[in-house]
């Protein structure tokens, strides 16, 4: 995840879905499943909780790592 501030999840691809107190930031890492629009359905493990999330956010707030 790339940028500044929260990237908020959403329930779907659309900006008015968004999920309340769900979001990642810069640093953290997702896993992309699929695209739509503008919008990427990903998958987040909290490494403190270990806690798993699952939703839609911008895509353009997200950078590709290669490993």
């Amino acid at each position: 995840v790339s940028g500044k501030g929260r990237l908020q999840f959403l329930s779907a691809p659309d900006l008015s879905c968004n999920q309340t107190s769900i979001f990642v930031i810069a640093g953290d890492t997702v896993i992309a499943h699929k695209h739509f629009g503008a919008y990427t359905f990903v998958h987040y493990v909290n490494p403190k909780s270990g806690q798993p999330t699952q939703g839609w956010v911008l895509s353009s707030r997200l950078v590709e790592l290669s490993l």
